[in-house]
């Protein structure tokens, strides 16, 4: 269930984006899924102190972070002062970072749309999972409503965070098959059916 932060409006379920976007645009307001728990729509904090204090793991998924709002989660959840400036500035390199007994975790899934890939920065510790990505991904959606990551006592924080991990880099293999088949279709035409209207041979498509 979404939840509306402080002075922000709650993005509806599917939204209008531009063809092309850079790194510093921010398509929506920023929302906020608490991934184990129902929250009221109405409610209108975005936290509730309960999260921590109930002492059970749990996965926040905020789509469109402001700055106030990572500030804020570095205060209340203890976040490195480096691993915060670098959730400031999306455009970042896919990187792991260990700070103290937290996890900072920077991978990339792929917008299916646009093909472009969707940088997803993940702060995971024993007691919560926090990941910030500035587009929609069908891929934690989709790990979300099954369940499929849980923050666990104890737990090795890179077998936790696998099936995040697969989820998101699974979207590139699969375009790559297609990718791959697409070029096959191709070479295959230019074999047997050449045509001076083929703009370019299959030997360097492969090579873009």
């Amino acid at each position: 269930m979404c939840v509306q932060p402080p002075g922000l409006t709650t993005t509806p379920a599917v939204a209008t984006r531009p063809a092309r976007r850079s790194a510093e645009h921010r398509i929506a307001p920023a929302t906020v899924v608490r991934a184990d728990v129902a929250v009221s729509a109405g409610d209108p904090a975005w936290w509730n102190d309960s999260y921590a204090e109930e002492g059970q793991p749990f996965w926040l998924d905020i789509e469109n972070p402001t700055d106030e709002i990572i500030d804020q989660l570095a205060t209340r959840l203890g976040l490195h002062p480096l691993a915060v400036a670098n959730s400031k500035q999306f455009g970042q390199r896919a990187k792991l970072r260990v700070y103290g007994n937290g996890v900072m975790l920077i991978g990339f899934g792929l917008d299916k749309q646009l093909r472009e890939p969707v940088e997803v920065h993940c702060y995971y510790t024993t007691g919560f999972l926090i990941t910030l990505r500035r587009a929609p991904s069908p891929a934690l959606d989709a790990l979300r409503q099954a369940g499929s990551v849980r923050p666990q006592p104890g737990s090795d924080p890179i077998r936790a965070l696998h099936p995040l991990i697969s989820s998101l880099y699974t979207q590139f293999s699969a375009l790559a098959l297609q990718l791959g088949e697409q070029l096959d279709g191709l070479e295959q035409r230019v074999l047997h059916n050449p045509d001076d209207q083929e703009p370019r041979s299959p030997a360097s498509t492969r090579r873009s």
